[in-house]
C-alpha cells in the first residue's frame, strides 16, 4: 500500500495548488480539491500521480472532470464548483470612475494567449470605429505572457480610426472592481479555455449580459438564455507544455463581431433580454458555502467507500 512506509499526518489532506504537488502528501485520505485545467490534454505524469497518490479530485466543472476522464485518471471524481457570492458582501466604491465612453464593453483576465485577447481585438476593430460612442475595458495586470500593449499598438497603426480602448493594469480594491463591473454595459470573455471561468461568473451575478466562447467551464452556468455564445473551432494549443494533440477552442472573429454588435444595438434600443433575474437564477447556485458543502460531501463519500464504484468498458464486434 503506497502509505505503508509514512506516519499519517492527518486524517484528510486537501491540497489546491499548482502544479498539482502530490506525491508527498501522507494522509489517510488524499485529495486535490477545486483542481481546474483547461486543455484537452493533461500531463501524463500528473495522470499517473492522481490515480498513484490521491484517493479522489474534486474539480471547478464538468468540463474539467471530462478532461480528467478522457487523459485516463480513473480514481473518484466531484464537481464542486466555485463561488461568485463574495461580491455580495462588498460595497462598491462609487468615487472609482474610468474615463470612458457611454458605451462599455468589459474584459477582465491576465491577457494570457488563452484568453483569446487578440481575437477580441480583432472582432472590436472590425464592428466599431472611434466615430462610436462605445469603449473597451481591459482590466488586467503585468506579466511575462501579456502582451496586450503591443497588440493594441498594431491595431492602432493598422487603423487610424480603431475605436476606444481603456488598459487598467493597477490592482484594485474588491470594492474598485465592483464598481467597474456595475459601471459597464457588457462583459465579453472569448477565453480559448477556461476551467471554470470566474469573472464570467461574477459579471452574470452582478447582472451583466455575457459574451463567451461556446466551449469550456463557463458551460456550467451559461447558456443561451442567459449569454450571447461565441462559435469556435478546434486549434493546436500554444504553451510551454507542449501537448500534442492536446487542444483548445478558437473563436470565430466573425461570430464575436456580430456578438458585439447585437449587444450592443440591443442595448441602445434597451432590450437586454439576459438581464431578466429569472433566466440568471441559476447562478445563485454558486456559493462559497455549496463548495464548501460539496467537498466535504464528496470526502464523506471516500470515506464510507460509496463514491468508488467500478466502470467497466467492453469493446467488441
Amino acid at each position: 500500500y503506497r502509505n505503508s512506509s509514512k506516519n499519517f499526518s492527518a486524517d484528510v489532506l486537501s491540497r489546491n495548488l499548482y502544479p498539482p504537488r502530490v506525491n508527498d502528501m501522507n494522509g489517510k485520505i488524499n485529495i486535490l480539491h477545486a483542481f481546474g485545467w483547461e486543455e484537452s490534454c493533461l500531463p501524463s505524469e500528473w495522470v499517473d500521480d492522481f490515480n498513484f497518490y490521491l484517493d479522489g479530485i474534486t474539480v471547478m466543472s464538468n468540463y474539467v472532470k471530462k478532461i480528467l476522464i478522457d487523459n485516463g485518471v480513473f480514481i473518484p471524481i466531484d464537481v464542486c464548483g466555485l463561488g461568485t457570492d463574495h461580491f455580495s458582501l462588498v460595497k462598491e466604491d462609487k468615487d472609482y470612475v474610468v474615463d470612458a465612453k457611454r458605451f462599455r464593453f468589459l474584459h477582465v483576465s491576465s491577457c494570457f494567449p488563452r484568453k483569446g485577447i487578440n481575437y477580441l481585438l480583432d472582432a472590436y476593430g472590425q464592428e466599431f470605429s472611434s466615430d462610436d460612442n462605445v469603449s473597451l475595458i481591459i482590466k488586467t495586470f503585468e506579466n511575462p505572457h501579456n502582451n496586450i500593449k503591443d497588440i493594441l499598438n498594431e491595431k492602432l497603426q493598422e487603423n487610424p480610426k480603431y475605436p476606444d480602448v481603456k488598459i487598467i493594469f493597477e490592482d484594485l480594491t474588491e470594492a474598485q472592481l465592483k464598481q467597474l463591473y456595475l459601471d459597464c454595459n457588457a462583459f465579453v470573455a472569448p477565453s480559448l479555455g477556461e476551467g471554470f471561468g470566474l469573472p464570467i461568473a461574477e459579471a452574470i451575478q452582478l447582472g451583466l449580459p455575457v459574451i463567451a466562447n461556446n466551449y469550456g467551464g463557463q458551460l456550467d452556468f451559461c447558456n443561451t438564455n442567459n449569454s450571447s455564445l461565441i462559435d469556435y473551432q478546434y486549434k493546436y494549443t500554444e504553451n510551454h507544455f507542449e501537448l500534442l494533440p492536446s487542444v483548445w477552442a478558437e473563436p470565430i472573429v466573425d461570430d464575436l463581431a456580430n456578438n458585439l454588435k447585437k449587444t450592443y444595438e440591443e442595448a441602445k434600443n434597451n432590450s437586454f433580454s439576459n438581464l431578466n433575474p429569472a433566466i440568471n437564477k441559476n447562478i445563485d447556485e454558486y456559493k462559497w458555502s455549496n463548495v464548501v458543502k460539496k467537498n466535504i460531501n464528496f470526502i464523506e463519500k471516500i470515506i464510507n467507500k460509496t463514491s468508488i464504484i467500478p466502470n467497466i468498458g467492453f469493446i467488441t464486434t
